[in-house]
């Protein structure tokens, strides 16, 4: 299956990574037999980190220099809920970088319909000094290239930028 494909959002079809089909495990289902708000988070970040890794961009490169890549916040809306027995995959696709802020989009999917979506940002800080907007290690810049550029966004390297900025 091909991980990579379009899904019509609002109106637009748009490129999309799209995850393995899930089905909520019992212990993340509550007293009215669905899948628990706090538990969405979970598996959105579980399809984003595999969005990375299909693209072999790795945290480790941050590490390396320093650097950590923490969520700086997260917009969650849930349209409708899943229930225990739904079958369901989380789509997701990056949506902006700008001088270390690295946003992504992200749909649960259950029959073709949408049931919550999420907008996450990251931001780039050094580990010591508390600063973001760090220019990132070549290795992660390259990958992040490459990823934005699978989704038809568009970006160079500079769009990295080393303007220092704290939190």
């Amino acid at each position: 299956m091909e991980q990579i494909k379009p899904f019509k959002y609002k109106g637009k079809s748009r490129l999309y990574y799209w995850s393995p089909l899930y089905q909520a495990r019992f212990s993340e289902i509550d007293q009215y037999n669905i899948l628990w708000n706090g538990h969405y988070i979970s598996y959105f970040e579980e399809a984003r980190f595999s969005l990375l890794s299909h693209f072999n961009v790795s945290i480790l490169d941050l590490d390396e220099a320093n650097l950590i890549l923490p969520v700086r916040g997260y917009n969650i809306e849930l349209r409708k809920p899943i229930m225990a027995q739904d079958k369901f995959q989380v789509l997701v696709r990056p949506s902006f970088v700008f001088e270390g802020v690295i946003k992504f989009q992200h749909l649960l999917i259950c029959n073709e319909k949408v049931h919550a979506t999420s907008e996450l940002s990251h931001v780039i800080v050094h580990k010591e000094t508390g600063l973001y907007s760090l220019k990132p290690p070549k290795a992660f810049a390259d990958g992040m290239v490459k990823l934005f550029n699978a989704f038809d966004i568009h970006i160079e390297k500079d769009r990295f930028s080393q303007v220092e900025k704290r939190i």
